[in-house]
C-alpha cells in the first residue's frame, strides 16, 4: 500500500506558465498581421511573457511539488529530447498545414483532394513508426534508428523546399513520404528514451513535458512559418501583377484587392498562374526555413546518451529503486513470480523487507484466487501455488474461493 500523503498543488506555477506561454502564442499569431514584429505591442507581449516565465521558474524552484520539476533538465537525455522534439513538432504540424495550402492554392485541388494528396506523409509516419517501433522493442537498440530519422527529416525538408506550382506529383509524394518517415522514427522514440532514463516518480511529468514542448514548438513554428509564407506570397504576386498590361492589372486589383485568400479556380487564367506560382514558391521557402531546425534535431539526437532500454515495467522499477516505492498489491502487468524474483534479488538479507514482500505476494495470490473463483476457473499465476502463505493469506483464499 502507498503511504497516505498530503498533496500540494502548484496553482501559482500553473497560472504563471499558462499565461506566459499563452502570451507568446498570441504574439506569434498577431505579429505581422495586426502589428509589426518589431513594435510597441510586440515588445509589451514578449516582455510580459518573459517576465511571467522567469517568475514561474523561481516559483518552480521553491514549491514542494512543482508542475514541471526543473530538476528534470539536469537529465541530459530529457533536455536533448525536448530540444529535438521542437523541430519534430514543426515538421509534423507544418506539413499538415502548408502542404494542404500548397495543394489547394498552388495546384487547384479541393479541400478533400488536398487531404488525400497528403496521404504519403501520413503513410511515412505510420509505416516507419510501426516498423521501427517493433525493431526497437525487439532489439533494445534505438540510437541508429533515431539518427537515421534525423537525417530523413533534413532530406525531406530540403526536397520539399524545391516545390513549385508545376512540380511533378510523384516528386511531391516521395518528398512527403521521406519527411513522414523521419518524423515517425523520432516522435515517439524521443518519449521512449526519456521514459527509460527518468525516475519512476517523474515518469508521468517527463512524458507530458516532452509532448508539451513538441506541441508548443510546433505551434510557434507554424505561426512564424505562416508569416514567412504570407510575406513571400505577397511579394511574388505584387511583382507578377506589376508586369501585366494595365487592363489586366485592373482585373487583378479587383480580384485580389480584398486581401482574402483567393479561390484559385475562379481567377482568370493569367492571374491564376501568378497566384499558383507565388504559393508554390512560398511553401517551398517555408520548408527551406525549417531545415535549420531539422539540423538542430539531428545534432541533439547524436548527442543523446546511448543507454540501452530497460526490461522492467514501472512497478518493477519502483520496487528496485527503494523499499518505500512498492507498488500496490495485484497491480496490472506484473505476475507474482516476476515480482518475487526481482524483489527478492534487491532485498536479500533484509528480514523486514522480505516480510513485506511476502505480504505483497500473499495479497496477489488472494486477488488471483478471488478473480478466478468469480468466473469458475482454476487460479493461474500464483506465487505460492501450494498454499504455503501465512494464515491471513489462507483466510483470504478461503474468502475468495467462496465467491466473495
Amino acid at each position: 500500500k502507498r503511504p497516505k500523503t498530503k498533496v500540494s498543488i502548484d496553482y501559482l506555477g500553473i497560472v504563471l506558465i499558462s499565461v506566459g506561454v499563452s502570451l507568446l502564442l498570441l504574439w506569434v499569431t498577431f505579429a505581422g498581421n495586426d502589428f509589426e514584429w518589431i513594435s510597441v505591442p510586440s515588445l509589451l507581449m514578449v516582455g510580459s511573457a518573459a517576465l511571467l516565465l522567469i517568475i514561474a521558474v523561481v516559483v518552480e524552484l521553491k514549491v514542494k511539488e512543482p508542475v514541471i520539476p526543473l530538476g528534470l533538465f539536469k537529465n541530459r537525455t530529457f533536455t536533448l529530447s525536448v530540444i529535438a522534439s521542437i523541430s519534430v513538432g514543426v515538421a509534423m504540424f507544418g506539413t499538415a498545414v502548408f502542404l494542404s495550402q500548397y495543394m489547394q492554392l498552388a495546384r487547384g485541388a479541393t479541400p478533400t483532394e488536398s487531404g488525400l494528396l497528403t496521404i504519403p506523409m501520413m503513410a511515412g509516419v505510420l509505416i516507419s513508426s510501426t516498423v521501427i517501433g517493433a525493431l526497437v522493442s525487439r532489439r533494445g537498440k534505438w540510437k541508429g534508428f533515431m539518427v537515421a530519422g534525423g537525417v530523413l527529416l533534413i532530406i525531406g525538408s530540403i526536397l520539399l523546399s524545391r516545390l513549385h506550382y508545376d512540380t511533378d506529383f510523384w516528386y511531391v509524394g516521395v518528398s512527403m513520404f521521406v519527411l513522414g518517415a523521419g518524423v515517425g522514427m523520432l516522435m515517439q522514440n524521443l518519449v521512449l528514451v526519456v521514459q527509460n532514463t527518468t525516475e519512476v516518480k517523474n515518469l508521468g511529468v517527463a512524458t507530458s513535458a516532452v509532448t508539451f514542448f513538441r506541441s508548443l514548438g510546433g505551434t510557434i513554428g507554424v505561426a512564424v512559418m505562416g508569416s514567412i509564407l504570407g510575406t513571400v506570397v505577397a511579394e511574388d504576386i505584387k511583382s507578377g501583377v506589376s508586369g501585366l498590361p494595365p487592363e489586366q492589372q485592373l482585373q487583378a486589383a479587383q480580384a485580389l484587392g480584398g486581401g482574402a485568400i483567393p479561390q484559385v479556380n475562379q481567377l482568370p487564367d493569367f492571374l491564376r498562374v501568378i497566384v499558383e506560382s507565388a504559393y508554390g514558391t512560398g511553401v517551398g521557402t517555408v520548408f527551406l526555413a525549417a531545415v535549420p531546425l531539422a539540423i538542430v534535431t539531428l545534432i541533439a539526437v547524436i548527442f543523446l546518451p546511448n543507454i540501452g532500454l530497460g526490461t522492467q515495467n514501472a512497478i518493477q522499477r519502483a520496487r528496485a529503486e527503494g523499499p518505500g516505492a512498492d507498488a500496490p498489491a495485484g497491480a496490472a502487468g506484473t505476475t507474482g513470480a516476476v515480482a518475487h524474483d526481482a524483489a527478492g534479488a534487491d532485498r536479500a538479507g533484509d528480514a523486514d523487507a522480505a516480510a513485506r514482500e511476502r505480504e505483497v505476494e500473499d495479497a496477489e495470490d488472494a486477488a488471483i484466487d478471488a478473480a478466478a473463483a468469480s468466473v469458475g476457473l482454476s487460479p493461474v499465476g500464483l506465487v505460492h501455488p501450494d498454499g504455503s502463505g501465512d494464515e491471513r493469506s489462507s483466510a483470504n483464499r478461503r474468502t475468495g474461493s467462496g465467491g466473495e
